[in-house]
This record gives structure tokens, C-alpha cells and sequence, in this order.
């Protein structure tokens, strides 16, 4: 027994240590696999200006690591992008201790020295700077000394070289490059061979083939100018071509659609001066014929025709097509059929000669909202926006609704962006609709100081915030509140104020607030002082029509009377505190297309004033504003051109037989009135100090037009009206007149207003004179 189990004990220790000594060797086996695959020789051939470390740095196959011939391959490719070698090689060999890798490189010649000739309008330091071999010049490593050089860049900064020599006039310059490359040193010598020829200047452009319009109607179209007093004359090639269009298109709006327009250019002998010839085909102008409409059983014919422009008999254009077949959609989308499609098809009719036009509609689907998601407001709350809208869930959708939930959320200036999206649902006639905007900072704290010709210099601190919310606590926003706090003190006034006001009262559209105020103004020889509150509600009718209700109590006192002042009774009668209850009513008509910054549409206010509810005054004042933005419209080049026409009219009467204080007269004269004349010196004056009237009618024409984009504009006005002592003393036959020019400069404090006006109708014994108004305020 003893014998059996030594023997099985021997039997199975044998088969342990043959099955370990059989590992063992298995595991060396393997180990030396691995040894024979790590790679122990790398050699770098063919660098001669690259250094071996930054080679190294680009590749990941390494002395001690495993060997791959992919990444060796990637490897490979690394080295072409570092843009230093024109060709790399390898190779590798199998050692008896592992792999031998060799990569061999060949450098790319590098830049040696830069040879510029031929030039005299630009310097040679100048034009290294613009094809970018200057050492200084960081941003372009390629163009440096002692680095590859880039020949697709070269001629790119070639070709901005001979845009250079054009502006300049030299439209005929010549510039190539000649590269030479030394192969002992593998550099480069670039040479840069300029012919700049003479400057040219456009001598003359004549107009060939027009019937229809005068040369000189044709030649105002045009950028392109002939040198003279005024213009330069420099050709622009790039500038013609759009000339030529701008004729194109005014000839394609007159009717002449098949119009052709071609130039040609000559030289005289000594190729300094050049002649533009402009050679136009007019073609046949065409009429427009019958109106065709198809597929509008929906609705009468007559409805869709009124959006058109092109009626039978007005001159045809494809612009106006274009502009009715967009209104037919328009008017479509109105009802709810957003995916109309409007195809128009125009035929010449033979026997009438003129443009018949057939308008195919594919109304498509009517289709519903489904729900409408607010997304991007971080700070605003839905409610705010959703407010504005007015168009809503299970609505027909309405472009014109949609639009004018546009401008509602526009007019809030809460937001940078806004933009609306329809999607898909399960239901194939409804989309939801996606309004996503892009919040902008509707809180200010702000502080500083500022002058203007009345103020004088002027401190003030404020915080206001437009899109307050009381409810929200730490923050206090979101909620479409508005709240302003704000301290003026200066040498002419002292202003503090504290204003709140709710746009949406109870859930409704009926805004309520109030206004805390106290108020200092030094007049010439008197003190005017104004401390109190009103409470105000407002309610919009429509989107156009909205009236304003308020109440007002304040006291007023006039301090410190001095001078001749002291002789004028309407003045000294005031002197000491007195109190004016009063209601106020106004119904405002406002179709501007932005109320921050109009270019087109109207603003008519109409308002009264009656005191003596309660209070120690006794009158009636009625104001009529009214003011019409005038632009040519998004089409127009003109585009932010803007007229302003503006209109206001007032009357004031006492109904106790006191008189109307001085404080609640109409005052003219400086900015903001009749510009040309010294502050509130333009109406009734007793030895030279103004008292103000119990009428005025004042008018103003301006002109803005941008000087630098969204920047700083231009300005030219003309000012006209007078205030009169009687409220049935207007008398149109003498009105005082101003005009002048203007700067309105947008800058990171506020905007800045400059004015120059000159008076033409000074009282008896003063002089015509010209008077500069400066302002400079806060933007909320």
C-alpha cells in the first residue's frame, strides 16, 4: 500500500515538473519574439538643416518600442505635414536581436533672400510686408528666412500686391515671380520682377445705344467717375461690373427686359489715360397684358389681385414678378396655407405685344399650430414672451400675425436674435412652432458725467433695469417690468427719480406704474424746483392704438428771483411753492416699423392736461404731436437713409383768470426745438428774459444718413415755428426759421449728438448767428 502511493506520489510530481519546464520554455519562446520585434537602430538620413530632435518629435516609432509598420507608415505621414521635406523613405531589416529602422529624408529648399525690382510707387520693406517675408511679420511662419517657402501663398500675396497697384491707378501693373534655387545650399532665391507702367486716370465714359434714357441719367447709375475736381478716376474693374448691372437692372425695371449691356476700354499713346466706352441694347419695352390666376378657387380673384403690381398696362419687369408672385404666397400664408407655392409663366401675346402672365397656385395644406415652444430665454420668463404673441395654439397659422409677434418681441429690445422655426407633427396638418431668441443684458448700473449746451456739465449715477422682475428674488429679472433709479446733479439741475411701471397688470394687457421725482433747474435770474409723483396707466386698443391715462401731483417753487426778473411780473408772482393736481389723457397712433430705431412709419399723439383737481393752479393744455419716418426701404443701396418729418402744435389757457404759471408755458429755441437760436429765446420776452406763450407750433425736417456704419451717422435739418404770448395769436405769417448740419455718434456710454444751427430771423437789434448744441446721455 505504502509502495503503491510512493510510486502514484512519483508519478505525478514527473508529469508537474514536465508540464513547468514546458512552460518555461513556451514563455522564452515567446519572450524572444518580442525581443526580435523592438526596434534597436533608428537612423535619421538626409537632414542637413532640420535637427534629428524635431524629427524625432514627430514620430512615435522609437528605440525600445515594439515594432509596427503602421505606425511607422503614420509616422511617415506626419513628416510630409510638418511641411519640411518634399520626400521621406524608410526602411527597416530584421537583426538577430531586432529591427533596424533607417528613414531618409529630403529637405524642401528654403527661403534665402527676397530680390524685389522694378519698384517706385511702394517701398521695398512694404512689399515684403504684403507677400509676408518679413521676420516681424508673426502670424505667417511660411514667409520667414530660413523656412519652406509656399508658392501657393506666394501668389496669393501676389495677386493682393496687384490689387494694391490698381487702387493706386496703376491698372496695367505687371508683378511675377522668378525662383531660383542654389542646390549646393538647397535655399531659394525669390525674385519679384514689377512693372508698375503708368498711372491711369478715366478720361472720358461715353454712353452708346441708349434711346430711352440721357447719357447723363445712365452716368448717374454709375460709381465708375472720370477724373475731375471731386473724383479720382481710378478704374475699378470689379466696380464696373456692378455698374453695368445697376444700368441692367434700371432698364430691366423701365420695361426693357431683353436689355444687353457691354464696355470696351482704350488707351491713348502714352497709356496714362483711359476711355470707357458703355454700349447698350435696349431692346423692346414691354407692357404687361392679362393677369391669369389658376388654382384659387378659395378665394375671388379680385381679393389676390390687389397685393400686384403688375396690372394690365403698367410697365412689366421680372423684378415686380417676382415681388407679386412672393405677395400671392404672402397672402396665402395670411390664411394658413404656409407651404403655398406659386409658379408664374409669362407669355408674349403676339397680337397685343405685351407680357401675359399666367400665376399657377399650389395652395398646398391648411395648416394649425400645435403648440408653440419658447426656447433660448435663460433670464426671461415665458410668460413675458409668450405674452407678445398673437397667434396661439389651435390657431389658423397667419404670416401677418407671425410678423407682428416679430416686432412685438422686438420692441421689447430684450433680445440680440430672434428667430421662428416650424416642426413636424404627428398630425400631418398641424406644426409646431419653434421661437428661439438670443438674450442680450437688460440691466444697467451706470455712473459718470456728460455736458450739453443747457445742462452745462452734468454727474449722474442710475441703475435701471427693463426687464425687471420684483417677485424674483436675488436676481430681480425676467418679469417685463421696468425699474430706474436715477441721480443728475450738475451746475444748471439737479435731477432724482425713481420710476416703475408693470406692462402687464393682473394678467392683462393694461400697464400701470408710477413716477417719484425731484427736480431742480437754475434759470437765468430764478430757481425753478419741482417735487412730487404721478401714477400712470396705459392700454393698447390694438396694435397701432394705445391711450395713456395719469394722474399728477407736484409742488412747485420758484426761489432766488433776481436781476431783471425781478421787474417781470409773470415771474415774481410765482415766487414762494404752489401745488398743481392735475389728469392727463393722450391716445397715441404709433405704426413705426421699430420704436428703437425707425425707418419707416408714423407716430401720432394727442394729448390734454387739465389741472385743477385740487391744487392752487387752474388750467387746460393740449398738445398735437405727429412724426413720419420716411426711408427707401431694405432694397434700396439707400437703405439707412432716414426722413424724419415731425409736427407739434399747443395751446395752454388758464380757466380761474390767474393766469398760466410760467412753468406750464410753451418755451422754443435750441435743441429739441428751433435749432439756430439760444435756449428758450425764440417766443415772448420781457427785457430780453423769455415768460413763454399760451401757443406754439413748431416743425422739424431731418435728414440722417450713415457716415460709418452703425457708428456714426450725418445729419441736415431744418427747424420752423414760434411761440406766441395768446393762444389765438398764431400767426403763420411769422415763423422763425433755422437750419444746419449734424453728427450722431454711437459710443459705449451713450450716444453722442453734435448740432450746428443758424438762425435766419433774429429779434430786432440781435444778430444772425450760428449756435452749436452738444448732448451726450445714457442709452437704457
Amino acid at each position: 500500500m505504502k509502495k503503491s502511493f510512493l510510486l502514484s506520489l512519483i508519478f505525478f510530481m514527473t508529469i508537474a515538473l514536465l508540464y513547468w519546464t514546458g512552460r518555461c520554455e513556451a514563455e522564452d519562446g515567446v519572450e524572444n519574439v518580442r525581443d526580435r520585434n523592438k526596434i534597436i537602430e533608428l537612423e535619421i538620413k538626409g537632414n542637413k538643416r532640420v535637427d534629428r530632435a524635431f524629427i524625432l518629435s514627430y514620430i512615435n516609432s522609437k528605440i525600445g518600442r515594439q515594432f509596427s509598420p503602421n505606425v511607422l507608415n503614420d509616422d511617415v505621414k506626419r513628416l510630409y505635414k510638418t511641411g519640411y521635406f518634399k520626400n521621406v523613405k524608410v526602411d527597416f531589416s530584421y537583426e538577430g536581436e531586432g529591427v533596424d529602422v533607417i528613414i531618409e529624408v529630403k529637405e524642401k529648399p528654403v527661403l534665402g533672400n527676397v530680390v524685389i525690382e522694378g519698384n517706385l510707387i511702394f517701398s521695398k520693406k512694404y512689399i515684403k510686408k504684403i507677400l509676408g517675408f518679413l521676420e516681424k511679420e508673426k502670424k505667417d511662419i511660411e514667409g520667414f528666412l530660413n523656412k519652406p517657402i509656399n508658392r501657393a501663398k506666394l501668389r496669393e500675396r501676389i495677386n493682393k500686391l496687384k490689387a494694391l497697384y490698381k487702387q493706386k491707378g496703376y491698372y496695367l501693373a505687371e508683378i511675377r515671380e522668378k525662383i531660383e534655387i542654389d542646390e549646393e545650399t538647397n535655399k531659394v532665391i525669390v525674385y519679384i520682377l514689377i512693372n508698375e507702367g503708368n498711372k491711369i486716370r478715366v478720361r472720358s465714359i461715353s454712353i452708346e445705344g441708349n434711346k430711352e434714357f440721357s447719357d447723363k441719367r445712365i452716368l448717374k447709375l454709375m460709381k465708375t467717375k472720370r477724373k475731375n475736381w471731386f473724383n479720382s478716376g481710378v478704374f475699378k474693374k470689379d466696380v464696373l461690373k456692378k455698374d453695368l448691372e445697376r444700368i441692367k437692372e434700371f432698364y430691366q425695371e423701365a420695361g426693357y427686359n431683353d436689355i444687353e449691356v457691354d464696355f470696351a476700354i482704350s488707351y491713348d499713346e502714352k497709356v496714362k489715360n483711359m476711355f470707357i466706352a458703355i454700349d447698350i441694347k435696349e431692346g423692346s419695352k414691354y407692357i404687361t397684358g392679362k393677369i391669369i390666376i389658376k388654382g384659387s378657387e378659395l378665394f375671388l380673384k379680385t381679393e389676390i389681385k390687389k397685393g400686384l403690381e403688375l396690372l394690365p398696362g403698367t410697365v412689366f419687369s421680372n423684378k415686380k414678378l417676382r415681388k407679386d408672385m412672393h405677395n400671392i404666397e404672402m397672402f396665402y400664408s395670411n390664411k394658413g396655407y404656409i407651404s403655398c407655392v406659386v409658379s408664374p409663366q409669362t407669355f408674349l401675346n403676339k397680337k397685343t405685344g405685351r407680357i401675359d402672365i399666367l400665376y399657377q397656385i399650389e395652395k398646398g395644406e391648411l395648416f394649425y399650430v400645435n403648440r408653440i415652444d419658447i426656447r433660448g430665454n435663460v433670464v426671461t420668463k415665458d410668460v413675458v414672451i409668450r405674452r407678445e404673441l398673437k397667434i396661439f395654439p389651435n390657431d389658423k397659422f397667419d404670416g401677418q400675425k407671425l410678423r407682428q409677434s416679430y416686432q412685438n418681441l422686438r420692441n421689447l429690445d430684450y433680445f440680440e436674435q430672434i428667430n421662428y422655426d416650424f416642426k413636424d407633427t404627428v398630425v400631418s396638418n398641424k406644426k409646431d412652432l419653434i421661437i428661439e431668441v438670443q438674450e442680450k443684458k437688460t440691466g444697467e448700473f451706470s455712473f459718470g458725467g456728460g455736458y450739453s449746451s443747457i445742462d452745462r456739465g452734468v454727474g449722474f449715477v442710475e441703475i435701471a433695469q427693463r426687464n425687471f422682475d420684483i417677485k424674483n428674488f436675488p436676481t430681480f429679472s425676467g418679469g417685463g417690468q421696468d425699474l430706474r433709479l436715477k441721480a443728475e446733479i450738475g451746475r444748471a439741475k439737479e435731477n432724482y427719480l425713481l420710476s416703475f411701471t408693470e406692462p402687464w397688470f393682473a394678467g392683462r394687457p393694461l400697464s400701470l406704474g408710477f413716477d417719484l421725482y425731484n427736480r431742480t433747474y437754475e434759470r437765468e435770474d430764478y430757481d425753478e424746483g419741482k417735487m412730487g409723483g404721478n401714477i400712470r396707466l396705459a392700454k393698447s386698443f390694438s396694435d397701432i392704438w394705445r391711450w395713456n391715462a395719469t394722474y399728477c401731483l407736484e409742488e412747485i417753487e420758484i426761489s432766488d428771483i433776481s436781476g431783471n426778473s425781478l421787474k417781470i411780473e409773470d415771474i415774481t408772482k410765482e415766487e414762494g411753492k404752489n401745488a398743481i393736481s392735475s389728469l392727463a389723457a393722450s391716445v397715441i397712433r404709433d405704426t413705426r416699423d421699430n420704436r428703437i430705431d425707425a425707418h419707416k412709419g408714423q407716430v401720432f399723439i394727442n394729448s390734454v392736461k387739465f389741472a385743477g383737481v385740487g391744487g392752487d393752479k387752474k388750467f387746460t393744455k393740449y398738445i398735437s404731436e405727429i412724426s413720419q419716418y420716411i426711408s427707401p426701404g431694405e432694397e434700396s443701396r439707400f437703405v439707412d437713409l432716414v426722413l424724419e418729418l415731425k409736427l407739434r402744435a399747443g395751446i395752454v389757457n388758464d380757466w380761474d383768470n390767474k393766469g398760466v404759471p410760467i412753468y406750464e408755458r410753451f418755451y422754443a429755441g435750441g435743441e429739441g426745438t428751433i435749432r439756430g437760436y439760444e435756449y428758450r429765446k425764440v417766443g415772448p420776452r420781457i427785457y430780453g428774459e423769455p415768460i413763454g406763450g399760451k401757443s406754439m407750433l413748431i416743425g422739424n425736417i431731418e435728414l440722417t444718413f450713415p457716415l460709418v456704419k452703425k457708428v456714426i451717422k450725418g445729419a441736415v435739418f431744418y427747424d420752423i415755428g414760434n411761440v406766441w404770448a395768446k393762444s389765438n395769436d398764431f400767426n403763420l405769417s411769422y415763423l422763425k426759421k433755422g437750419a444746419g448740419v449734424g453728427i450722431r455718434l454711437n459710443t459705449p456710454i451713450g450716444p453722442l449728438k453734435l448740432d450746428y444751427g443758424y438762425g435766419f430771423d433774429p429779434d430786432p437789434g440781435e444778430k444772425k448767428q450760428g449756435h452749436f448744441y452738444f448732448s451726450m446721455s445714457r442709452g437704457f
